[in-house]
């Protein structure tokens, strides 16, 4: 048996199909003794999927599996992106990509059809707000370039949180220290505790990542480069935290402005911020 994971590319098409007769690109590799096939799907101008096999499975992946089909996933987008004039990236609905899982058709060859269309008219954006935010940020508009960076899911994620990192830097650090944010962050310590990465205080911790993200290795472990990793998950995880304390201390700077948190996969969500309020 064999499970087929399908990773749709941009632009937006009104239907994705796969039966094996249509790969641009086909490799083979064994990594830690399970064999992965890779493809990309589509026409020669344009790949629409980049399908990875992964031979005798049923699709119960274990996460180590898992991650290396993201990171399989990863690298064909990589070398797409180094060795054609294409532009390449997954297809983004939101904050959020889609992924699809197939067993095939009977005889285990692939068998995939879908079609997708987008559907945005819950989202509810208030325009009058926006236009109250760019009146009152001009001014501090290299600042708002780096929160705004942490919201395009699309940026590679080291570069996401080094973004965050300056933000809370820009707002916390006074010389070499860091005075009030231990404080700042103490109503998302339980958040923080619950995700269970780490015995370290949250600064810390935002510290620790930001090490990690800056450089290529740290100690004689590689750095966060983007690929699916163990420590990416970490970033992943801890970023929507780190975005509820920005805008929260964005909340005490501009009490009449309304700011969001963008972690949450159904786009704009307004976050509480404890104990502070608004005269919106």
């Amino acid at each position: 048996m064999t499970w087929y994971n399908y990773t749709p590319l941009a632009p937006l098409i009104e239907w994705y199909r796969d039966d094996g007769s249509r790969d641009l690109l086909f490799r083979e590799c064994t990594i830690d003794g399970t064999t992965y096939r890779v493809a990309v799907v589509g026409e020669i101008h344009a790949p629409e999927i980049i399908r990875v096999e992964t031979v005798d499975s049923d699709g119960n992946l274990t996460p180590e599996q898992g991650r290396i089909v993201g990171q399989l996933i990863d690298h064909v987008i990589t070398v797409l992106r180094l060795t054609t004039p294409l532009h390449i990236e997954k297809l983004w609905f939101g904050r959020d990509t889609i992924s699809f899982g197939s067993h095939g058709d009977a005889a285990g060859k692939p068998h995939f059809g879908v079609s997708i269309s987008e559907h945005f008219a819950h989202l509810r954006p208030d325009w009058t707000n926006t236009a109250a935010v760019f009146d009152r940020t001009y001014n501090e508009r290299a600042f708002f370039k780096l929160l705004a960076d942490v919201a395009q899911p699309n940026l590679p994620l080291q570069y996401r949180f080094l973004s965050l990192y300056k933000v809370i830097e820009h707002e916390f650090r006074e010389g070499k220290k860091w005075p009030r944010l231990q404080n700042f962050v103490s109503p998302w310590e339980a958040e923080f505790r619950a995700l269970g990465v780490s015995g370290q205080s949250l600064p810390n911790f935002l510290h620790s990542l930001r090490d990690k993200c800056a450089h290529i290795k740290v100690g004689n472990e590689l750095g966060i480069t983007g690929l699916s990793t163990a420590d990416a998950d970490l970033v992943g995880a801890v970023m929507p935290i780190l975005e509820k304390v920005v805008v929260s201390q964005l909340a005490e700077q501009y009490p009449s402005l309304r700011f969001e948190a963008h972690s949450a996969s159904s786009g704009l969500q307004r976050i509480p911020q404890p104990g502070v309020g608004s005269d919106a």
